[in-house]
């Protein structure tokens, strides 16, 4: 079976690596909260907020302390599927049940990640993720 993380890790230049990850969380995503948007939710949010500061924030909670303790306390899949779930729930709180989606996706694909490339990248996917995602 094909590991998409390993494609895009092998991207040159490295800058391309994150506009991948988050075009590929993109294409996974938006079909399933487009499949959960009713129309009648309203989400309010601060676009630097949700583009650049909360992507940074939430990389540097969830992967790197959530996501380690996690693993060292669990193991690597309990590990794993815990922080994505959580970052689910936090995402369905916070930006809205549509959102929910997004966060399984990227909670997934961003941990591994972070795993095979390292938070700068991650985060700079969120960020691209979160700009994209904010016009949609």
């Amino acid at each position: 079976m094909i590991n998409p993380i390993d494609i895009i890790a092998t991207l040159e230049p490295w800058w391309m690596v994150p506009i991948a990850l988050a075009l590929l969380s993109l294409g996974i995503a938006i079909p399933i909260r487009a499949i959960m948007y009713q129309g009648n939710f309203i989400i309010l949010r601060k676009r630097t907020w949700f583009v650049v500061i909360g992507p940074i924030v939430e990389e540097i909670f969830f992967r790197l302390f959530l996501l380690m303790f996690l693993i060292g306390t669990f193991g690597l899949i309990p590990g794993l599927l815990g922080s994505a779930i959580l970052y689910m729930i936090y995402m369905g709180l916070v930006y809205g049940p549509p959102f929910t989606a997004d966060g399984l996706v990227m909670g997934v694909l961003f941990s591994l990640a972070f795993f095979e490339l390292g938070l700068p990248i991650v985060i700079m996917a969120h960020i691209i993720y979160s700009a994209v995602s904010s016009v949609w």
